[in-house]
């Protein structure tokens, strides 16, 4: 038997995970997902094996430092230096997992209320995107040990929040290659890609894969011209038919 989710809230707070809470995957013994792509062609299939989409975390960091007037920056310890110092430490994490590739990003910093005064406390806040859950934890760490650093060093105390968001899309190489084979019997080869790369941007079917194994691909919209390669979702309200009728096509096919 087949059985279609049409979820709600994927760019909210993943509705993904209620289906999975709800049941929606009990007993199924395979799940698949498909997102339209701008840059590929318009009637191509892209799959990526192994890891696809990152997983997603947010993070919030308080520094907490001692108030004093500028002109006796001693007699203070000065919180928005500390957070400027974590912040640049931060993004030299970047290259921090061997190579694979990651995103942190230091999206805010506030701090200070006056111009002559030391600030007493700071806040930094922004996203992690790492690839595989081990990625994923050793990411999370290195951004504690780094905070730990930048405080010792700098007499500050520091808060760290991390909040933990999609795990991230990591693909069945069986479900894959069902996925590749069905494409090729449907479009034949020339239009199906095997994706080398996987992507920072994140996605809430990662919640499926958790609970059965799966594969998530990119159905071809041909759009990104049109689009400026602005990201999937503004060209996901222009999808052409033909794209949603081989989405379909392709769904019914490796049912």
């Amino acid at each position: 038997s087949v059985r279609f989710l049409f979820q709600p809230d994927e760019e909210g707070c993943g509705g993904a995970q209620r289906f999975v809470d709800a049941g929606c995957l009990r007993g199924v013994d395979a799940v698949f997902g498909a997102h339209v792509s701008p840059e590929l062609p318009l009637g191509s299939v892209g799959i990526r094996y192994g890891k696809f989409y990152a997983a997603s975390d947010t993070f919030s960091i308080t520094v907490h430092g001692k108030s004093a007037h500028g002109a006796e920056p001693e007699k203070g310890i000065d919180a928005l230096q500390a957070a400027a110092q974590l912040a640049v430490r931060l993004v030299s994490l970047r290259t921090a997992l061997n190579g694979e590739r990651c995103a942190v990003t230091v999206g805010t910093l506030q701090a200070g209320t006056a111009i002559n005064v030391v600030a007493d406390t700071a806040q930094l806040t922004g996203i992690l995107r790492t690839l595989g859950p081990d990625s994923r934890a050793r990411m999370r760490a290195l951004v504690t040990d780094a905070a730990a650093e930048i405080a010792a060093q700098t007499g500050t105390q520091i808060d760290v929040q991390l909040h933990a968001s999609y795990p991230g899309v990591v693909n069945d190489d069986g479900a894959s290659q069902l996925v590749y084979d069905t494409a090729v019997h449907l479009l034949g080869e020339p239009n199906v890609a095997v994706l080398q790369q996987p992507t920072l941007m994140t996605e809430d079917f990662g919640y499926y894969l958790s609970a059965a194994r799966g594969c998530f691909y990119h159905v071809g919209a041909g759009c990104a011209a049109r689009h400026g390669l602005q990201r999937r979702n503004a060209a996901a309200r222009d999808i052409p038919p033909p794209c949603k009728a081989l989405g379909g096509r392709h769904a019914d096919a490796h049912a």
